[in-house]
């Protein structure tokens, strides 16, 4: 028997399915930087792209918990403390590394290796 899907869980639909879509292109974004790896434009092709996945990702945790839909009411604290500094985290390194693309493309896919530091010891520091 067929059901009709709420309001909430619409929403969630479409949001997973955008999540789902920029995951899917993640091989062409990386394929490009592996073909193109000295020039800009697959740089900034690739740091949009992850951009998208991360706030994506972060609109679709945010959703998730609203109102406990998918998730507890009573989250502990340092969870939505640390999901709320990744979401910042991630998508500035690579907004960051747009901007350094007009300086050098390698310092710009340096950059991305301050995601090892920023979601790894520093972000476990204030959490």
């Amino acid at each position: 028997m067929f059901h009709q899907i709420r309001t909430c869980d619409r929403g969630m639909l479409l949001i997973n399915l955008l999540f789902l879509m920029w995951v899917v292109l993640i091989p062409f974004s990386s394929a490009l930087i592996g073909e193109y790896e000295r020039q800009q434009v697959p740089i900034i092709i690739y740091a949009i792209h992850n951009t998208l996945v991360s706030l994506t990702l972060t609109w679709l945790w945010r959703y998730a918990a609203k109102e406990g839909w998918l998730a507890e009411t009573n989250l502990d604290p340092r969870l939505a403390r640390y999901n709320k500094l990744r979401a910042l985290f991630i998508p500035t390194v690579f907004l960051l590394s747009i901007g350094l693309s007009f300086l050098s493309g390698d310092v710009a896919r340096l950059s991305w290796l301050l995601l090892v530091l920023l979601t790894g010891p520093i972000l476990q520091k204030y959490v």
